[in-house]
């Protein structure tokens, strides 16, 4: 429920949201230096701030923090899988 209100503040102005397996430092640099800079064909105006990222790596330190088990069984099941 917690991750639910700690996403909440953006839901408004959020068009999209994409879970990414890698870290979060390096999912910014890609937004701020690759994404943003990108010219989609046919997309006047292209703009990234309605975009919003979650990786796997701070959801799963997030369940250990609040002590998820059964969430944390399903990253044990799927290691390597998800991330």
């Amino acid at each position: 429920m917690e991750a639910l209100e700690r996403m909440r503040q953006y839901t408004d102005e959020a068009f999209y949201i994409a879970l990414i397996p890698d870290t979060s430092s390096s999912v910014e640099n890609f937004f701020l230096e690759n994404l943003r800079k990108y010219q989609a064909p046919g997309f006047i105006g292209w703009n990234i701030r309605n975009w919003g990222f979650v990786n796997w790596p701070d959801i799963e330190e997030f369940c250990y923090k609040e002590n998820l088990k059964a969430t944390l069984n399903v990253f044990k099941q799927n290691r390597g899988q998800i991330y």
